[in-house]
């Protein structure tokens, strides 16, 4: 499955035509469209809003996205004079200008453009000075953050198309729908390439009695499959970075659960602990 996290209609709509998607009436909180293998949503602007977005979708379709890639796609804004309007960007880093917190989408795919540092400001960035060769946009933390709770790093992309010099007063919606049409073969292009994962960084497959271990945590703790998947996630995690989960596996399927934040507490404990790179 593919998702696309995309603030404005302007942005989304040569999407939804290009995949031939249909709304989802009975979506209330997002605009929802969806296609072959596709979903869309609309989240409107900003972090806070990209981020809610990618929540209620993990809430409303745990189980179509249990291997979902997702992608951040929508305009940003660059001072960098010699890059033309139209021009695709993806981003290789992200930082939260409010945090100051950095966030790396892990893609292993060659996609065929540079990756840059991308800014991601709770305002438009409106400036008229010298050069810094700094990018902007106003989502792509916000997706960063609440995506990496549900799938891995290597199933992050934040693309960009470049809408400005960072001294436009007002989008011009039309010539941003055109931009993106004009690139849609490109588009489509990297997001097919995202989507096929290089030899051997396929998922990590579980020994049976690791299986059994995991399915015995997530009695205990009663989880829904959206905390199933956060587990796996977390597992996973923990082995690529060659430690082992499984002494606190068995712990947590051992724990003692009486009340809902008994049980809270014991899913955030231990997820918190096999993402820890300390705590193994």
């Amino acid at each position: 499955m593919l998702v696309w996290i995309v603030a404005l209609l302007a942005e989304a709509r040569p999407v939804i035509e290009a995949n031939k998607m249909k709304r989802d009436m009975t979506a209330r909180a997002f605009p929802l469209y969806r296609g072959a293998d596709q979903m869309l949503v609309v989240s409107g602007t900003g972090k806070l809003r990209a981020a809610m977005a990618v929540a209620y979708l993990f809430g409303a379709c745990p189980e179509q996205l249990q291997d979902a890639f997702l992608v951040n796609f929508g305009c940003c804004g660059t001072d960098l004079k010699a890059i033309e309007p139209g021009c695709l960007v993806l981003a290789g880093r992200v930082t939260d200008l409010d945090t100051g917190r950095d966030y790396y989408p892990d893609f292993q795919q060659a996609l065929g453009l540079d990756p840059v540092h991308l800014r991601c400001a709770s305002t438009p960035v409106r400036q008229n000075g010298p050069e810094n060769g700094a990018w902007y946009d106003m989502e792509s933390a916000g997706f960063c953050e609440a995506a990496a709770r549900f799938v891995s790093a290597d199933r992050l992309l934040v693309l960009k198309i470049v809408s400005d010099h960072l001294d436009t007063p007002k989008l011009d919606a039309a010539v941003l729908s055109r931009q993106i049409k004009d690139q849609w073969p490109a588009i489509a292009q990297i997001c097919q390439a995202f989507r096929q994962r290089p030899a051997g960084t396929g998922p990590t497959g579980y020994l049976p009695e690791q299986q059994a271990q995991l399915s015995s945590v997530a009695e205990t703790l009663r989880l829904t499959a959206t905390f199933r998947r956060q587990l796996d996630m977390a597992v996973r995690q923990a082995i690529r970075a060659d430690r082992d989960p499984w002494p606190l596996l068995r712990q947590a399927s051992t724990i003692g659960i009486h009340n809902k934040r008994e049980r809270k507490q014991a899913i955030d404990d231990l997820i918190r602990q096999l993402t820890a790179p300390s705590a193994l």
